[in-house]
């Protein structure tokens, strides 16, 4: 999942930085930091916002049903 949130992070242009994204998902760039190093427990309302912000789904399956 870390690798998942750092590409789709590096993908914007201009390049978002950790701390962007930590801003603007009302966490800290440390958390979003350990996230991707996969060193941080993932929480569920940190990862519904990087999926609002970031456009992508981080959570569950991709062929999930409901």
């Amino acid at each position: 999942m870390g690798n998942a949130i750092k590409e789709a992070r590096l993908r914007f242009e201009p390049t978002m930085k950790q701390d962007d994204l930590a801003k603007k998902c009302n966490t800290t760039a440390a958390v979003v930091q350990q996230m991707e190093q996969g060193k941080a427990t993932p929480d569920q309302k940190i990862l519904a916002a990087m999926e609002r912000v970031l456009n992508v789904k981080l959570r569950g399956k991709e062929d999930e049903i409901g």
